[in-house]
């Protein structure tokens, strides 16, 4: 899987499900990087450090996102519940919640 498509696929997955903000600023993040690796396929080097900035400013993220993924599979949603009851918001209606994302599922 290309590393563009795996950072673009990790959006479905806690903690960008959780969090509006995070999901906004790492979406902005990866547009940022994919226009400086295209702006630099042509100099030396520059493709050997795909993603480097994103992946140095999101590790704690990425992992944890994985993580979820490796544990729920194909299920971003219950990883979603999961996690907000483990923040004491599992009453919030994700689809309706100004700081969440909708329309993920």
């Amino acid at each position: 899987m290309s590393k563009h498509k795996e950072y673009s696929l990790i959006l479905d997955w806690p903690p960008f499900t959780t969090s509006l903000k995070k999901r906004k600023e790492y979406k902005q993040d990866v547009q940022k990087e994919t226009e400086r690796i295209l702006s630099a396929s042509g100099e030396e080097g520059g493709m050997e450090r795909m993603y480097s900035t994103l992946e140095a400013k999101w590790a704690d993220d990425l992992e944890e996102a994985r993580l979820y993924q490796k544990r729920y599979a194909n299920k971003p949603e219950e990883a979603q519940k999961v996690v907000l009851k483990m923040e004491g918001r599992e009453n919030v209606d994700p689809m309706d919640d100004g700081d969440l994302p909708t329309g993920l599922f």
